[in-house]
């Protein structure tokens, strides 16, 4: 804006200044044309008595006198009627041929009148007037009349006006700054704590301005501010409400996992200290009936075929038990429950699996160690269902900071985003995984694409904070 000013500023100032020089001279040089018409009609009414009586020393008088006492004059002379030169300004010089053909008194009505040309010389422009000494014609005068002080007269004038301008400009620049700066420090101001309000501080108000423009924008900007401070105050509090019902969700969920893993740990001690002990007692007792006498054939078969059944059910007694709580997690730890693990899952499916374990795997608390172990047991059941893999490799890796366990297998995979967006509650096995590393501060993340395999990386870290018991 104030640039603008400032080009408008000078474009006017220049305008006025051309105009003004050029209006000065114009009138300079009019009146340059004035003088030598007048002065040329003085001196022929001057030197009609000094040519009656042919008194050349008058006549000289007079010219050199008239030349002395006007400083543009450049030459002037007297013709006679036989177009002579009687008297001339130039002592040392004859007027040229061409300097009298230049212009001669011209006759109108009956007689003559004086005439003016402006003429080009080597001495520059030259304002030529030629007045008759009488009306009937004969002798005449001739003067010629420069614009030099007209030339330094402007020059005069263009350095004032230089000043002047320059001074008005400078004034007038002041202004406009001054005009632009308290036009705009409103605005400014608005700028600025619109910034301010966009990091985060809404207790910030604009300056109360005059009633104009500027002024309304204000009121509507302080008005939108305290909306925004109501609303920001609302919001939060909303949040510190959801961060307790989620505080709570994670106590209560903490809980139901604590609650889940006794209730396993008691059934499978169940079911290996009271079913396998009474399906033992079972067949210590038809091994006893079966040594009474001797069977018949029907009999043996029978035996053979409920021991059968009961050795079965005492492998799948064990299985389920080893499913629900491997009672070497307790006894030996997690490196060598995911071994027995790993085991077991090999001898029933037809994928290899690799497991790698790096680190101080005992050092591991039990609440750290129990989540490893279920996501692990989760994301190859997975891998059992879905994936339709020939390779597993699990990695466990422990330093001081964080424990981290990588399940990745090579089978056919699936589109992360649409199915935790499109179908979240068919996939209750990825947030049982989600939420137990989320109870001890950790991160869960799934990496898969269509036939570019699985890989799920879950970091937990070791500091006292990090988990409270499982």
């Amino acid at each position: 804006m104030f640039g603008l000013i400032a080009a408008v500023v000078v474009a006017v100032a220049a305008c006025s200044f051309a105009w003004m020089q050029s209006a000065l001279s114009t009138s300079l040089s009019l009146q340059v044309e004035s003088r030598a018409r007048a002065l040329a009609t003085y001196v022929a009414s001057r030197s009609v008595d000094p040519l009656l009586t042919n008194n050349i020393y008058a006549l000289n008088a007079l010219v050199d006198d008239t030349v002395k006492n006007n400083e543009d004059v450049k030459y002037l002379f007297v013709v006679g009627e036989n177009g002579e030169v009687i008297v001339s300004s130039e002592k040392t010089l004859a007027i040229s041929d061409e300097l009298l053909a230049a212009n001669a008194s011209v006759e109108e009505g009956g007689s003559q009148r004086e005439s003016s040309k402006a003429l080009d010389t080597d001495a520059g422009k030259i304002m030529d007037n030629a007045a008759p000494v009488f009306k009937e014609g004969g002798a005449e005068v001739r003067v010629g009349m420069g614009y030099e002080s007209v030339g330094s007269f402007t020059a005069d004038v263009r350095s004032q006006l230089l000043v002047i301008v320059g001074l008005v400009l400078a004034v007038a620049m002041v202004v406009a700054y001054a005009i632009v700066k308290m036009t705009l420090k409103p605005v400014k101001d608005l700028v600025s704590l619109t910034e301010r309000v966009s990091k985060g501080e809404l207790g910030e108000r604009a300056h109360e301005y005059n009633h104009d423009e500027i002024g309304k924008l204000a009121e509507s900007f302080n008005r939108m501010l305290d909306d925004l401070q109501v609303s920001e105050a609302e919001r939060n509090d909303y949040v510190d409400k959801l961060a307790d019902k989620e505080r709570t969700l994670g106590l209560l969920l903490q809980k139901v996992i604590n609650a889940q893993e006794d209730e396993r740990k008691r059934i499978a001690r169940e079911l290996h200290d009271e079913t396998s002990h009474s399906l033992t007692a079972m067949l210590i007792e038809l091994q006893s009936l079966r040594g009474e006498g001797l069977p018949t054939a029907a009999q043996e078969r029978h035996a053979a075929a409920l021991k059968a059944l009961i050795d079965q059910a005492l492998k799948d007694i064990n299985q389920l038990a080893w499913n629900l709580r491997p009672s070497v997690l307790d006894k030996f730890g997690l490196q060598v429950s995911l071994e027995r693990y790993v085991e077991e899952i090999e001898g029933h499916h037809e994928f290899s699996v690799d497991l790698v374990v790096r680190g101080d795997v005992a050092s591991l608390p039990p609440d750290v160690e129990i989540t490893i172990y279920r996501l692990v047991q989760e994301a190859v059941t997975n891998v059992v269902k879905y994936a339709q893999a020939r390779e597993v490799g699990i990695m466990l890796v422990v330093n001081a900071a964080f424990v981290s366990v990588v399940v990745e297998d090579d089978g056919v995979g699936f589109d992360v985003e649409a199915v935790t967006r499109l179908r979240p509650g068919e996939h209750l096995g990825l947030l049982g995984m989600d939420e137990r590393v989320s109870i001890l501060g950790g991160t869960l993340d799934i990496e898969s694409s269509p036939g570019g395999g699985t890989t799920i990386i879950a970091k937990v870290p070791l500091r006292k904070e990090a988990g409270h018991g499982v």
